[in-house]
C-alpha cells in the first residue's frame, strides 16, 4: 500500500525558515498573503490607527458587535476574526462559542482588557487562538495574525493528510481481505491528530502522543528534540540507559545542538518521559538511524525539531508506517507551536506592561507556590515589599511620563540587584515586591539595605532634569509561627513596610515573629 508523501515534504518546506523566493513554498506563501480580517469591536476601537498599519496585504472588514452575525458574516472565504470581548466573562465565552460553532478551524483572535492568565487560558482552550490586551501595538497584532494564519494552514493540512491516507494506489489482496483493522488505524490516527491539536500543555501533549501512538505502532521508544532547546523528551519502556543515551545523542547531533561538557540536563515532561542523564551520553562515535527507527522533521516556523519512534524488535518500518508517522509529526509540530503561543499569551497576561516584570496576579501565583514549599519542607524564604517614597510628588510636579520613567528605572534597579532565581513584581502603583527563595532573614536584610542604597544614590534622569528618591522596605520571612497563608505572609510584610514609613521612610524594617508565649499572653489579656 503506497501513499504519495510529496504533500508531507511540501508542508515541511512551507514552514521552513530557509524558504526562499525560488521555492514552491515561498510562492505558496505569497499566494496566500492576501488576508481578510473580520474586525468586530466598538466604534472607538474600529477607528484606532493600529488597523491602518497592518499593511496592504490585509483587508479589514469592520463590524460593530450588534451588527455582526457569525452565521451570516463568516463565510468559507473568511480567513480570520478579531473579536472584542466585553467585561462579562460569561458573555465572552458565549460569543466565542457562537463563532466556533459557525465555522470549525477558524482562527479567532480575541481582544479586550486585562483578564488574567487563567481566564485567557480558558478562552484559548475553548477555541480562541490568541488574546490581545487592548491597547496593543500594530506589531503585536501583525505577529498574532501571522502566527494565526500559519496555525490555520497547518491544521487544515493535517486534516487533509489524515483524510487522504485512505486514498491510495490499488491495494494488494491481503490488504483488501482485512479492511476493518486498517479502518480502525485510520480512525485512531485521525483521533490522535485532533487531540494533539487541542492540547495546550506540555504534559498533555506527551500523554496524548504516547497513548495515541500505542494504538498505531508496536513501539518501545519515542524521542522529541527541538532546535532551540538543548534537551530531548524521551519515553521508553526498555530501561536501557545506554541505549537511551545514544538516541538522545543522535537527535541532538542531527539538530546540531549536542551540548558541551558540563551542560546541565533539562527536566523531563513528567515521570513517563525520562531524560537521559548526561553522565552516560558523551559522544564517542557517529550514530546512524537504525532501520527499526523513523525520525520525522518538525517544522515550526523559525524553529525545527525531530520526532523519532523506535519500533519493538528488529523489523523495519513499512512505507505506510513511515508516512503515518510523518502525519503524526506534522500534527505534533502544530501542537508544539500552539503550546508556545499559549505560553506567550500567558506570559503577556501575567506581566506589567510598563515595567515588564510580573503584575500583581502573576506575582501572587509565584508567592503562593513559594509559601507551599516553605510550609511543607521548612525551607526559608523571604518577601520584600518596597515603596518609592513621596512618589505622588513626582507625578504631580513632573507629570506621569516622568513618573513612568522612574517606575521603569526602579524595576530595572531591583532586577539588577537581586539574583536570577528571585521573583520581582509590581504589586500596584509605586509598590514593588520581591520573593527570595532559600534565603534567611539575615541574608535578605543585607540585600534589602543594598537595594535601598542603590535607589537612594541613583539619579533618575527625566526630561526636566534629575529626580532623587528613596525607598521604604518591609521584610517578612518564613517559616514563621504567625504565617500560615498567603494573606498572613503579605500582611506581615505590609506591616513591616508601614513601620518603615512611620520611622521616617528610607529604611528597612524586619517583621519580628511574635514568640508563642507572648501570643498566649496577648490572647489571655484580650479574653480577660
Amino acid at each position: 500500500m503506497a501513499i504519495d508523501v510529496k504533500t508531507i515534504h511540501n508542508l515541511a518546506r512551507l514552514f521552513s525558515p530557509r524558504a526562499s523566493k525560488g521555492d514552491a513554498s515561498y510562492s505558496r506563501l505569497e499566494s496566500t498573503s492576501s488576508t481578510t480580517v473580520a474586525l468586530v469591536a466598538a466604534p472607538m476601537i474600529l477607528r484606532a490607527a493600529v488597523w491602518k498599519k497592518l499593511g496592504p496585504s490585509m483587508t479589514v472588514q469592520a463590524y460593530e458587535p450588534k451588527d455582526f452575525s457569525p452565521d451570516r458574516d463568516i463565510s468559507n472565504g473568511r480567513t480570520l476574526v478579531i473579536y472584542q470581548i466585553g467585561a462579562r466573562f460569561v458573555d465572552a465565552r458565549r460569543s466565542l462559542a457562537r463563532i466556533v460553532q459557525a465555522r470549525q478551524h477558524l482562527c479567532i483572535i480575541l481582544l479586550g482588557g486585562s483578564i488574567g492568565s487563567d481566564r485567557a487560558a480558558r478562552l484559548l482552550g475553548e477555541g480562541a487562538f490568541d488574546y490581545l490586551t487592548w491597547p496593543c501595538s500594530a506589531t503585536r497584532v501583525t505577529e498574532s495574525i501571522t502566527r494565526g494564519l500559519t496555525y490555520q494552514r497547518t491544521i487544515h493540512e493535517v486534516k487533509r493528510l489524515s483524510e487522504a491516507l485512505p486514498v491510495v494506489t490499488p491495494e494488494p489482496a491481503h490488504d483488501r481481505a482485512a479492511p476493518q483493522p486498517y479502518s480502525r488505524q485510520l480512525s485512531a490516527l485521525h483521533r490522535l491528530t485532533e487531540e494533539l491539536a487541542a492540547s495546550l500543555d506540555e504534559d498533555g501533549i506527551g500523554k496524548t502522543l504516547i497513548r495515541g501512538l500505542r494504538t498505531l505502532i508496536d513501539m518501545e521508544m519515542v524521542g522529541i528534540a527541538r532546535s532551540n532547546l538543548k534537551q530531548v523528551w524521551l519515553w521508553s519502556d526498555t530501561n536501557n540507559l545506554e541505549h537511551e543515551a545514544r538516541v538522545r545523542r543522535y537527535l541532538l547531533r542531527r539538530l546540531g545542538r549536542l551540548p558541551a561538557e558540563g551542560t546541565r540536563p533539562s527536566t523531563p515532561l513528567r515521570r513517563h518521559l525520562r531524560l537521559v542523564p548526561r553522565s552516560v551520553s558523551q559522544p564517542k562515535e557517529q550514530e546512524e538511524e537504525p532501520t527499526n527507527s523513523h525520525a520525522s522533521t518538525l517544522a515550526m516556523g523559525e524553529e525545527t525539531g525531530l520526532f523519532l519512534v523506535r519500533k519493538r524488535g528488529l523489523e523495519p518500518f513499512t512505507q505506510q508506517e513511515r508516512q503515518l508517522l510523518d502525519t503524526v509529526g506534522t500534527a505534533l509540530a502544530l501542537s508544539l507551536q500552539n503550546l508556545d503561543a499559549h505560553r506567550r499569551t500567558q506570559d503577556i497576561t501575567m506581566r506589567d506592561p510598563l515595567t515588564e516584570i510580573l503584575n500583581r496576579h502573576g506575582f501572587e501565583g509565584a508567592l503562593t507556590r513559594e509559601l507551599k514549599v516553605a510550609l511543607r519542607y521548612g525551607v526559608p524564604a523571604c518577601l520584600l515589599l518596597l515603596d518609592l517614597d513621596h512618589f505622588k510628588t513626582v507625578n504631580e510636579c513632573l507629570g506621569h511620563a516622568a513618573g513612568d520613567h522612574v517606575l521603569r528605572t526602579a524595576a530595572e534597579l531591583i532586577r539588577a540587584t537581586v539574583r536570577d532565581i528571585d521573583v520581582v513584581g509590581r504589586y500596584g502603583g509605586n509598590t514593588f515586591a520581591v520573593i527570595l527563595p532559600h534565603t534567611d532573614r539575615g541574608q535578605t536584610r543585607v540585600l534589602a539595605e543594598r537595594l535601598r542604597e542603590r535607589i537612594e544614590q541613583h539619579p533618575f534622569a527625566v526630561e526636566a532634569g534629575q529626580v532623587r528618591t528613596t525607598a521604604s522596605i518591609g521584610l517578612a520571612a518564613v517559616p514563621d509561627m504567625a504565617v500560615a497563608s498567603f494573606a498572613d505572609w503579605m500582611g506581615a510584610a505590609d506591616s513591616a513596610l508601614n513601620h518603615a514609613k512611620a520611622q521616617g521612610r528610607n529604611c528597612v524594617v524586619l517583621h519580628t515573629p511574635q514568640p508563642p508565649a507572648s501570643a498566649c499572653v496577648a490572647s489571655l489579656s484580650l479574653a480577660a
